[in-house]
């Protein structure tokens, strides 16, 4: 009984921690996606005396995502505002 549970319940515990992680790295985006996906956008640039513009396309897919990101970033640094 001591040996079931020391050895053999640890490892089967150990086993589904280990599928827990795999799920997880296949179910969420990596890393390296999430600046390719949030970050190159095509967009315009539009310039006046103090404030300069940028139009994104309408067609962009992750634009909730970006507005997202966008209000994080205003969260955290006031003066982008």
């Amino acid at each position: 009984m001591q040996l079931y549970e020391s050895l053999y319940c640890a490892r089967g515990d150990m086993e589904n921690r280990i599928k827990e992680q795999q799920l997880d790295l296949f179910a969420e985006a990596q890393c390296h996606t999430i600046p390719l996906k949030l970050l190159n956008i095509g967009a315009q640039l539009g310039l006046s005396v103090r404030r300069v513009y940028v139009s994104l396309s309408s067609a962009y897919p992750y634009q909730n995502e970006f507005l997202r990101f966008l209000g994080n970033l205003r969260q955290a640094y006031p003066q982008l505002a």
